[in-house]
Order: C-alpha cells, then sequence, then structure tokens
C-alpha cells in the first residue's frame, strides 16, 4: 500500500492496517475521507477473496463428484477404470500398443487417424508388452518340460507355474485367477509346442 505524505502529520488505523500520511496541503482530501477510501477498498478485496473461496469449493465439489463417478474430467482424456497395473504402466503401454495396431488399418487423413497419430505422439511409450512377449518366447523355446530355470525367466514377467494337474501345469499372470495358461509337463513337439505355448501366453497375457 503506498503511503502519501502531508504537510501535517497523522495515522488512523482500520483493521490492523495503519495509514500515515500528512495534511494541510491545497487540494487534498481530508483525513477521513483517506480512510474512508481504504476501506472501501479493503472492504471489496474481502468481498472478492470470499466470492472467489466460495467458487473454489463449488469447483472441487463437481470435481470429486465427477471421479466418483468415473467420468473424465477437462484434464483426463479417459476415466481411470476400475482395474490396476500388474506392472508400472502396464495400461499406458497396452493401450498404446492397441491404438497402434488400430491406426496401420486406418486411411491417413481422416480425423480419426489424426487424432490416434497426436495421441500415440503425445504418450510415449518403453515397449514393454513386446519386450515381455520376446522374453517369453526365449524362456519357452525348445520347451520340453517346466523345470527350475524355465520357472525362474516366467517368474522374472510375472508369470507363476508352481500348480500342476495330472499331467499339466496352470501359469497364472501375477497371481490373477483371471488369467491362466495350461501347459503340458512335457513337451511332445520341442519346435511347435513351445512356440505355440509361447503365442497362448502372449496373447493372455500381454
Amino acid at each position: 500500500m503506498s503511503i502519501r505524505r502531508f504537510r501535517t502529520e497523522r495515522s488512523f488505523g482500520y483493521q490492523g492496517i495503519t495509514v500515515d500520511f500528512m495534511e494541510g496541503e491545497k487540494g487534498m482530501k481530508s483525513s477521513e475521507e483517506v480512510v474512508m477510501a481504504y476501506v472501501r477498498q479493503l472492504e471489496d478485496m474481502e468481498e472478492e477473496v470470499s466470492r472467489l473461496l466460495s467458487e473454489n469449493r463449488i469447483l472441487k465439489g463437481r470435481l470429486e463428484g465427477a471421479r466418483r463417478a468415473g467420468t473424465p474430467t477437462d484434464s483426463e482424456l479417459l476415466a481411470s477404470g476400475k482395474e490396476k497395473d500388474l506392472y508400472p504402466g502396464e495400461r499406458h503401454e497396452i493401450l498404446l500398443d492397441i491404438l497402434k495396431s488400430v491406426r496401420k488399418d486406418m486411411k491417413d487423413g481422416t480425423r480419426r487417424a489424426d487424432i490416434l497419430d497426436d495421441l500415440i505422439k503425445a504418450n510415449p511409450v518403453s515397449g514393454e508388452p513386446k519386450r515381455r512377449s520376446e522374453a517369453v518366447k526365449v524362456a519357452l523355446k525348445g520347451y520340453r518340460g517346466l523345470d527350475d530355470n524355465t520357472k525362474r525367466k516366467l517368474a522374472v514377467l510375472g508369470i507363476e507355474g508352481n500348480e500342476k494337474h495330472s499331467k499339466h501345469y496352470i501359469l497364472r499372470y501375477y497371481g490373477d485367477s483371471r488369467y491362466m495358461v495350461t501347459m503340458t509337463a512335457s513337451g511332445s513337439d520341442a519346435g511347435r509346442g513351445g512356440l505355440n505355448l509361447a503365442s497362448d501366453v502372449v496373447r493372455n497375457f500381454f
């Protein structure tokens, strides 16, 4: 707050704010008029602050309601949903993989193609699903049985194979019973058997 000084010094206070000035010069307002001007300005500011706080509470309430309802907000393109990542960034990686796959079949210059191109460019990925797919193929290449070495390679990828039924093992992805693949305890066809099994795992898990 700027302080103007006049010839005769006086001091006035309002709600903890002290205004010092001197009066007596020709054409200057009286001390009471100056103080009242400051008071009105302060009251206007307090009213504006109160309005903004009320508006902020309303907006926060709307945002929280949208989140509970699973509705996308202005800062979100899609609602998050209930599924959780099984590894860091999983849903992001898979979603971008799907967008890229769909984009391949689209004609250039269409609105849908432009939107997908923009989203793909704005959301870089590490390529983790592809890396995992290749790792599974390596782990199951020439598969003849679920030995300890194969189990370790699969475990690194979140694939558990400790459950055995008769002549088969049950592979689970991060222990989630929704995602299972059945594999024979011993491979009869060392070439195609491992390749087919790897394809099943990639299709169901990644």
